[in-house]
């Protein structure tokens, strides 16, 4: 007499087949889909024995409607704790709106009865669209209708093709792990590190080249058992899912129309595991089933492991910690691994937990494979998983992981590098530091002067050290059009951030930005390099402000009568601000564009793409070699001390009584040169000479007034 085993979990005992099977088999005529459904229990007393439910008929394309209700919530902002629980929400109701609409009133009933008494679910569906792992079941407790829990949080829920055989063992002793170089992805290395130190004298473990060749020769070798992806993962572009995408080194993608050389992967039925973004995706192609489970399925693998979105990458490397945790250290069945890594995912309303997705056996194990007595080492004990989930989403912070832990794991060359940025600050900031100096004299015409060491690193520190605070004054010393031009840099280069950020910006939407970006800066940058040129080459003229009168360009005449009228020293340092916005946006647009590589198809977004990429790094190098200049003239300009007294042991007793009969107007214009240099305005000022005038020592300088702007008709407060 048959024994109801299912009123509670499983004990012991270990069953061969699922606690529940559901079949779902799709007929289409022509556009038109319909669905029915199958039920099939272990337990006979639950008195399912292919039950059917349905039809359920499909009335839109449901390709193209869940590809958007995947963007849907890929796009969801996750920034703060109130906008993570309006996802959390969003999500659910997502849930249970496709619960409704994809399973019949009375299935729905009862799979909300079997919770607590089923505990593995498999479903061999002939349709590859519908995630059914996000079907949120719901009950009614007296007249009202409550939620429920995710048919993958209720059950061990795996899936499965229908009329493949299923694998009930995995045993993973020869594990090859591909994880390219240069992904940005510091979550990738921590499950390299992970896989890595699954190594012991009974199972072995490879790093294969992420490269093509490579990696399709391994694929077809037959030799690994398992297999583990950790990068970037690219959706079809079309509507053959057979041109998923997994990015490799160099440029290279491999396809799961790329498996079909593969033949001998199905020696061994490897678990696949591809933990990057949208790779549990799957549709129809040309005769069949298509996708990366499908073809990995076909070619033989006994078990796969993907996701249906692009997924968060601190919370990626988490998933597959606990995932081989349970699957290694526990022998929990491969169905309970899954759950339980989902279950620790979710925290903070983030719908990562949500987007994996499992075809296997749900009771294959790795019974036979060898032991691991301790824990995973970088893992820990779920419980401290869960603990730590909070924080694992910050891209920011897994970066700085990412680089602490290459500089644990190699501490000479850390060091070295640490020297070698050390060595190229010092030789840096005094030729910096020059260069400047080079480009304030030339605003005054003033001959190359000779400068200290440790002044001139003092002048390139300074430079450098001072463009935050030019940033902030830009909006709070400048014109209204420096003031909303640097705001609306500002907001660039943090789009900028967030798109670069994101697991697979949008090709369109990043082209189409990049081209507006790309006009902006242009243009931006036209005006700043004017501003300088124009009030470098502006002629001084008789008044107490520089006169314009010489320029030709009329861009270049309106640009100089700006920053020459009133303001003059607030309007220079809101114009240095600019440069630090231009550098922000021209940067991070270069990197957003450069992070969005993937296939190297000439497409028109991707030439498009490319094209402004370039033109962004066009733009760093020019808008860098501004700053020298633009440091001299915020710094310096035209405004310096009037000398008001010169001692008289230097010889110099003629020019000493003509600037105090104000005569004569000098100027040091030094600025820590050695020896000193006065500029000379007025009577003083030799005929056919050069108007300056070098004294033998800096003692010489006994008194000086307040700076000043520098003009031939006697001392002017600077504009």
């Amino acid at each position: 007499m048959a024994t109801n085993d299912l009123a509670a979990p499983v004990g012991t005992s270990q069953p061969t087949v699922p606690d529940l099977e559901i079949l779902v088999r799709l007929q289409s005529r022509g556009a038109q889909h319909e669905l029915t459904l199958q039920l099939k229990a272990r337990d006979p007393a639950l008195r399912l024995n292919y039950r059917p439910f349905g039809p359920v008929p499909l009335h839109l394309e449901p390709q193209a409607y869940f590809r958007d209700l995947f963007k849907e919530i890929e796009y969801l902002p996750l920034a703060t704790t109130e906008q993570r629980q309006v996802a959390e929400r969003k999500v659910a109701g997502v849930g249970a709106r496709l619960c409704r609409e994809l399973l019949p009133p009375e299935l729905q009933q009862l799979l909300w009865s079997l919770r607590g008494r089923v505990r593995t679910v498999l479903i061999q569906s002939d349709e590859p669209w519908i995630p059914w792992e996000i079907l949120q079941l719901q009950g009614r407790e007296g007249q009202r209708l409550v939620p429920g829990p995710f048919l993958s949080q209720a059950f061990a829920l795996t899936r499965w093709l229908r009329g493949v055989e299923l694998r009930p063992s995995l045993p993973l002793t020869r594990i090859a792990v591909v994880v390219p170089d240069g992904t940005g992805l510091a979550g990738a290395r921590r499950e390299l590190n992970l896989l890595m130190g699954l190594a012991n004298a009974s199972r072995r473990i490879e790093r294969i080249p992420a490269r093509f060749g490579p990696v399709l020769d391994a694929l077809d070798s037959g030799v690994w058992d398992g297999w583990h992806f950790s990068g970037h993962g690219l959706p079809s572009r079309s509507t053959d899912p057979d041109s998923s995408r997994l990015v490799l080194e160099e440029d290279e993608v491999l396809t799961p129309g790329d498996l079909s050389s593969s033949g001998n992967l199905g020696l061994v039925h490897p678990l696949v595991f591809l933990n990057g973004c949208s790779t549990g995706r799957g549709g129809l192609s040309l005769t069949g089933l298509g996708g990366w489970a499908a073809r990995f399925i076909e070619a033989g693998a006994g078990a796969f492991v993907g996701s249906l979105w692009a997924i968060d990458d601190g919370k990626a490397a988490t998933f597959a910690e606990v995932f081989y945790h349970h699957l290694l250290v526990e022998r929990l069945p491969i169905g309970e691994a899954v759950q339980k890594a989902r279950l620790a995912l979710r925290c903070d309303g983030d719908p990562t937990w949500l987007a994996y997705i499992a075809f296997a056996d749900p009771l294959a194990d790795c019974t036979r494979a060898p032991a691991l007595e301790e824990p995973i080492e970088t893992l820990g004990q779920p419980a401290e998983v869960a603990a730590r989930q909070e924080g694992a989403g910050s891209r920011a912070s897994a970066a700085f992981r990412g680089v602490t832990e290459r500089a644990a794991a190699r501490p000479a060359a850390a060091l070295g590098g640490l020297a070698l940025l050390a060595a190229l600050v010092a030789a840096g900031l005094p030729l910096l530091g020059l260069r400047t100096q080079r480009m304030r004299e030339l605003l005054l015409g003033l001959p190359a002067l000779t400068y200290p060491a440790g002044e001139l690193a003092a002048t390139g520190w300074e430079a450098l050290s001072s463009l935050p605070g030019k940033a902030l004054g830009a909006f709070f010393l400048g014109h209204p059009t420096v003031r909303w031009g640097s705001l609306a840099l500002l907001a660039l280069a943090l789009a900028w951030l967030r798109a670069g950020g994101r697991p697979r910006p949008r090709p369109w939407r990043l082209a189409a930005g990049l081209t507006v970006s790309g006009l902006g800066l242009m243009l931006t940058t036209l005006f700043y390099i004017v501003a300088l040129q124009a009030h470098l080459n502006a002629p001084s003229g008789g008044t107490d402000r520089l006169s314009c009168a010489g320029l030709s360009s009329p861009v270049a005449f309106e640009t100089c009568s700006w920053l020459a009228n009133e303001g003059n020293d607030g309007r220079r340092e809101a114009l240095n601000g600019i440069l630090v916005w231009l550098l922000a946006a021209t940067g991070v647009g270069a990197w957003a564009g450069w992070r969005a590589r993937g296939s190297p198809a000439p497409t028109v977004a991707a030439v498009l793409r490319r094209g402004l990429v370039v033109l962004h790094l066009a733009l760093l190098p020019a808008l860098l070699a501004q700053l020298p200049l633009a440091h001299a003239f915020g710094r310096w300009g035209w405004s310096y001390q009037p000398v008001t007294g010169l001692s008289t042991t230097c010889d110099e007793l003629d020019l000493a009584r003509q600037i105090a009969a104000e005569a004569c107007f000098a100027y040091d214009v030094s600025a820590g040169a050695e020896p000193p240099l006065l500029l000379l305005r007025g009577l003083c000022t030799p005929s056919g000479g050069q108007p300056w005038k070098r004294l033998p020592r800096a003692d010489c300088i006994t008194d000086l007034g307040r700076r000043r702007l520098v003009t031939s008709t006697g001392y002017s407060p600077p504009g």
